[in-house]
């Protein structure tokens, strides 16, 4: 087995450490809930927790780790991707929450 290098060591112990607080956070939401905005602004709980996933599964491609994600991830989570008004265009949000 290869070991891993120090900076992709770092790179997914740093993921690791904000899925497990965004888990955290997340705790109590549901679908019904996962798509309300913050009154002070900002993105609902599952753009948050999808862009995380994306992002994350970004990082594993870039060293060279297959992704894992579906295509529809990409699709309404990318990186300078808006929030996607259309709640039936994102995958549900449990499962987004597992990614």
């Amino acid at each position: 087995m290869t070991a891993l290098s120090p900076l992709k060591t770092a790179a997914l112990g740093a993921f690791d450490f904000a899925a497990m607080t965004t888990d955290k956070a997340l705790e109590g939401f549901e679908q019904a809930t996962a798509f309300e905005k913050p009154d002070e602004g900002g993105n609902p709980a599952i753009w948050i927790a999808g862009h995380l996933a994306r992002t994350y599964d970004w990082v594993l491609d870039r060293y060279g780790e297959k992704a894992t994600l579906p295509p529809v991830y990409a699709d309404v989570f990318a990186a300078g991707k808006d929030v996607e008004p259309d709640e039936d265009k994102y995958p549900p949000f449990d499962h987004v929450v597992a990614a």
